[in-house]
């Protein structure tokens, strides 16, 4: 578990992680081949307080959080209160990559890539743009679970499960200072969500003025307005799929709300 590519000099509570997880995150480390840093330096300087394994009785999480030793991770999720496990141990790591601004993104779709994390979030606003990482069990409800934080606080999680969408976080990209234009496999896409949510609006109210649009109809407009507006089949697709989850994620978010103001909170 322990190797040149990690050190339990880097936890609070080395002890106290699930194996996997720092055979994981190693080999990320050693993909993306720039210095991660995670509860503390070797040095001893706390950069992620309570950002490693924490005990049962911890406030710095929710009661059923990943972070978490000492309690059934899926269980408890299901529960939305701690049920005891004492052999369980804490499966979720905070830390920050040092990295340009310009590379960010690439940095979070290379760790994305070298495992398949149970849970995966990124902090794009964090001082040092953070990140979260675990590996909760396949049987978690929220197993695959991606999401960003974004410019006012809020979580945004994305539609499909262990994939990171470009056209759902081009927004906080923005607001990083990335430039506009985001690469979606070999098409680059200037039109922002709102361009289509706008054109789509203005056809309907056309086609039968002051009827609210059955979100059927919405869907239905969203590729021939995409062809329109000179973007992609592909971008087409991922809109309207986009659209369609989301709905779904919103019931998400508001169910982990508590527990990822929890850890924003001890950022």
């Amino acid at each position: 578990m322990w190797s040149d590519r990690i050190s339990p000099e880097e936890f609070d509570h080395p002890d106290k992680l699930d194996p996997r997880l720092i055979d994981a995150i190693g080999v990320a480390r050693e993909r993306v081949g720039l210095p991660f840093t995670f509860t503390k330096s070797a040095r001893g300087q706390v950069y992620h307080r309570n950002g490693d394994a924490c005990p049962p009785e911890s406030t710095a999480h929710s009661d059923y959080s990943i972070h978490l030793w000492g309690i059934d991770h899926t269980a408890s999720y299901a529960a939305k209160a701690p049920i005891a496990d004492p052999d369980s141990l804490a499966k979720a790591l905070d830390f920050h990559v040092s990295c340009p601004v310009s590379e960010w993104w690439e940095v979070v779709q290379e760790v994305n890539a070298s495992f398949d994390w149970g849970g995966f979030g990124v902090y794009p606003h964090w001082n040092t743009r953070g990140f979260h990482v675990d590996v909760r069990e396949g049987d978690h409800a929220m197993y695959g679970i991606r999401w960003h934080q974004d410019v006012e606080g809020g979580y945004r999680y994305h539609p499909e499960r262990l994939v990171f969408s470009e056209s759902f976080i081009k927004g906080e990209l923005a607001a990083m200072g990335i430039p506009a234009g985001i690469l979606l496999g070999t098409e680059i896409v200037e039109r922002s969500e709102d361009d289509i949510a706008e054109r789509v609006a203005a056809i309907l109210e056309e086609e039968e003025p002051g009827k609210p649009p059955a979100w059927d109809e919405v869907a239905g407009k969203v590729p021939e307005v995409v062809k329109e507006l000179g973007l992609s089949k592909e971008q087409a697709e991922l809109e309207k799929d986009a659209q369609e989850k989301e709905a779904f994620y919103d019931g998400v978010a508001e169910r982990q709300a508590a527990e990822e103001a929890k850890e924003d909170e001890d950022a």
